[in-house]
């Protein structure tokens, strides 16, 4: 019984999506208003690059797209681009297919790039201290002791301003935030 109801909500969700090519549920999905103003450039820069580079699957009503076309897709992309990128696009992608009330195909993706931090020793810290100082230059010297000892975010050090510090209090006050 709960295998004939899931055969017949599969055959209903791609009866509803029937039409509906790739390339226009995935315009609706780039330009919807509920998306951040970053997150909606990535998705129309994604859809430009769909239309241009892979008008097959823009083209294609969704139900027809397999797993080897959505594969073969993000493999070429892969090619030049980084593993973080194609994982980008394969979110895209996943929405596109929500939006349609879809199960995407299972494909695959690559592996997570490890990122390597580099942590100063004290030496480091303390060599960096005294060139900025050295050099006249208070602001880097903050900015560097902020890193190294404070509690601040390096998103919330590269965002302060002049004002935001009051030295003869010691004091700052953090009400902004800058992303690369």
């Amino acid at each position: 019984r709960a295998v004939l109801q899931a055969a017949a909500e599969y055959a209903d969700e791609h009866r509803q999506a029937e039409g509906v090519r790739f390339g226009d549920a995935a315009e609706s999905v780039a330009t919807k208003s509920t998306l951040s103003p970053t997150t909606q450039r990535s998705y129309q820069s994604i859809l430009r690059t769909i239309r241009e580079r892979y008008p097959d699957l823009y083209d294609t009503p969704i139900p027809l797209i397999s797993a080897d076309d959505l594969q073969s897709v993000l493999d070429s992309y892969g090619e030049d681009h980084s593993a973080k990128t194609v994982r980008n696009w394969h979110g895209f992608m996943c929405a596109v297919y929500r939006t349609q009330r879809i199960r995407m195909p299972i494909v695959d993706l690559p592996p997570r790039e490890p990122i390597e931090y580099h942590i100063p020793t004290d030496f480091e810290v303390k060599l960096a201290l005294q060139r900025a100082l050295s050099a006249g230059e208070v602001e880097l010297w903050v900015c560097i002791s902020l890193a190294a000892f404070g509690p601040l975010r390096a998103g919330e050090i590269a965002a302060l301003r002049r004002e935001d510090i009051d030295f003869a209090a010691g004091t700052i006050h953090v009400s902004h935030s800058m992303a690369r």
